[in-house]
């Protein structure tokens, strides 16, 4: 989900496997009815849309907006994903911010507006795509209950890596270019809470936060960065240089 949200002057932009989509279950209750909000998943779309937090703005067709919450509120959720990837999208998931920049054409908003995102250690985002690449091949959850299941996707991935490195995308490119960082705030994976309560007390917002923890996100914890081998954390250290350099992460954990 990328929100722009108009009413409150911020841009947020989705990174992957850094619990971003319950920083954005969060925000869309801040949101107004003109700002746009990116679908997520329909499974995790159907947890915010009974609670009235819907999607919104992110196409001109609003026909198509409409009948696509129509299908998450029926659980039709694989015809949902099939209509949302038919929709013609102005606004999508895991955009860049240059991208949303071209694609909101509004110079000056978008220079005032605040913009943010959310980074974590290189190693609990490897091992947080590992534990979702198992998830897609499962039906059942695997992380909590069989790390050598897991210590063996790690290596699988690792040795994939090394043919093709955009098996594991970095999130760097999406919120910053070359050494520079674009956005104004990173929110910290680690200290999710605390920054998150930061930044919505710099918009002038008074809420308890209470991030909706749609996605398992356990995987990726500093505990289990140990399924990691040596020659597998020196590719990530490769791939991921700017993030340990402009977060001061231990390249050693």
């Amino acid at each position: 989900m990328t929100i722009v949200s108009f009413k409150h002057r911020f841009i947020f932009i989705k990174t992957r496997k850094t619990a971003s989509t319950s920083v954005e279950g969060f925000l869309r209750n801040i949101c107004s009815r003109e700002d746009i909000v990116t679908p997520v998943s329909p499974d995790d779309e159907f947890q915010l849309v009974i609670k009235g937090l819907y999607p919104r703005n992110y196409s001109n067709d609003k026909e198509g907006e409409s009948f696509y919450i129509s299908l998450i509120r029926e659980k039709k959720f694989k015809e949902a994903q099939i209509h949302l990837k038919r929709m013609k999208r102005s606004f999508r998931n895991h955009m860049s911010l240059d991208l949303v920049r071209k694609r909101l054409r509004k110079p000056i908003f978008f220079r005032r507006a605040h913009k943010v995102t959310v980074e974590r250690h290189p190693f609990g985002f490897f091992l947080s795509r590992v534990a979702y690449d198992l998830r897609k091949r499962s039906s059942v959850n695997p992380i909590q209950n069989d790390l050598e299941e897991l210590r063996n996707a790690v290596r699988y991935l690792c040795k994939n890596a090394n043919i093709n490195p955009e098996m594991i995308p970095r999130n760097w490119d999406m919120y910053a270019r070359g050494d520079k960082i674009l956005v104004d705030r990173v929110l910290r994976y680690e200290f999710l809470k605390e920054d998150l309560n930061d930044f919505v007390s710099d918009l002038g917002i008074g809420m308890d936060i209470d991030l909706p923890h749609m996605k398992a996100i356990g995987a990726g914890s500093e505990q289990n960065f140990s399924l990691i081998d040596p020659d597998c954390k020196e590719l990530i250290r490769s791939r991921f240089k700017e993030t340990f350099l402009a977060f001061g992460y231990d390249e050693n954990a």
